[in-house]
């Protein structure tokens, strides 16, 4: 049986439920799929036959986490790979210039795909049941498409991508890191339980005297304000009346070891 990793990173659980459901769709065709999220991990694992890639899609790019991590793999070692990404609306085919940077460091990759529907930016956006529920029904078949050409290995042509998106993202990037450290603060229900210290992808926020601290190296995830436990969490004053933690509501964003 073939076995394929999927690496994901994921802010508020879209991208980490496309990722589980890629893997429970791949395993009705016969490939045993372990899923991980890439947030911590110091070196992949190139013992799997199949290697997919999934991140949101943010202003019609991949995420900071996950531009680093692609860039720092090693040669793909012609390993069949795959890539796939989550948006509110349009990607600007940003799933296919990840694609051809895989390709360039040594994967053949079989697909790119999109799983359009939900959309949580800016702050204080959080999708209606209706909204989920499409999303849900909209993707289903898709990932099964998927599945089948991934196991079928039916190579589908990869484009350039939108090139005027590609710069988009690289304003919303620069944007992000002094954005959110400008406005973002703890209010006064917060418990100091270091939860959003260890989620944060970015290590971008820290505990000094006792206060929760904001850095200038944030990523935009949006996952402190959406998984802070009391809700504590507010950027320009905008608080999350309900937060959003993915399309089943049970999104556990990985948390970074003690060191």
């Amino acid at each position: 049986m073939a076995r394929a990793m999927i690496y994901y990173f994921s802010g508020t659980g879209t991208t980490a439920y496309a990722a589980e459901k890629i893997k429970e769709k791949l395993s009705l065709k016969g490939i045993a799929a372990d899923i991980k999220p890439l947030d911590f991990i110091e070196e992949w694992d190139s013992g799997y036959d199949i290697y997919g890639f999934g991140f949101p899609v943010y202003a019609f790019g991949s995420p900071v986490p996950f531009k680093k991590f692609i860039s720092q793999l090693a040669d793909g070692n012609n390993k069949k790979a795959f890539v796939f990404s989550t948006c509110g609306g349009a990607s600007g085919k940003c799933e296919h210039r990840e694609s051809r940077l895989l390709k360039k460091k040594g994967f053949q990759v079989i697909t790119a795909e999109t799983f359009a529907g939900i959309a949580n930016y800016p702050v204080g956006k959080v999708p209606d049941n209706d909204n989920i529920q499409s999303f849900l029904n909209n993707n289903e078949t898709k990932f099964s498409e998927m599945a089948e050409i991934i196991s079928q290995s039916i190579y589908q042509p990869l484009y350039k991508g939108s090139s005027i998106g590609h710069l988009v993202n690289k304003l919303f990037s620069w944007k992000g890191r002094i954005a959110f450290a400008k406005h973002a603060q703890a209010d006064e229900k917060c418990i100091k339980c270091n939860r959003c210290v260890e989620m944060c992808p970015m290590d971008n926020i820290s505990r000094v005297d006792n206060q929760i601290l904001f850095g200038k190296n944030c990523a935009y995830c949006l996952r402190c304000i959406n998984n802070c436990p009391v809700n504590a969490i507010r950027y320009k004053n905008i608080s999350m009346e309900n937060q959003y933690r993915g399309p089943l509501g049970n999104y556990q964003p990985p948390l970074r070891k003690e060191e």
